[in-house]
């Protein structure tokens, strides 16, 4: 793919560390909920259902994550509390990427435990 501007991506999944596998997020039937729109190769904008974050995929700050997950447990649209903080703070922590035409994987790392060593995970995105 060459590129990313004008593209629109929806989240399919997320890890679930404790169970290793993909889960996808609440509210399901969302449709401009969980979704990356690029304005450009390398900034988009994150939409979440309870509200946006512009990333830099060439200007990413890991540090970020720590204070993002603070501020960012809010009600949605529909009145339900919904910890969305952990995408917010992955978006932050995404150290890599790979795109095809039709999938975009946003790669991070994270501890599951104080005492754990860091593993890789990922958010996969599906094209729309």
């Amino acid at each position: 793919m060459d590129s990313l501007k004008g593209t629109k991506w929806k989240l399919a999944g997320y890890p679930n560390y404790y169970e290793e596998k993909m889960e996808i997020p609440e509210p399901k039937g969302c449709a401009g909920c969980y979704t990356l729109k690029f304005d450009s190769d390398y900034t988009a904008t994150f939409y979440s259902i309870t509200g946006k974050r512009k990333i830099d995929l060439m200007n990413l700050n890991p540090d970020m994550a720590i204070a993002t997950r603070m501020w960012w447990e809010k009600y949605g649209k529909d009145g339900k509390m919904y910890d969305v903080s952990n995408f917010f703070a992955w978006l932050a922590m995404t150290e890599s990427y790979t795109v095809t035409s039709s999938d975009l994987k946003l790669f991070f790392k994270t501890r599951i435990c104080t005492d754990c060593e860091m593993i890789s995970f990922y958010l996969h995105f599906k094209r729309i």
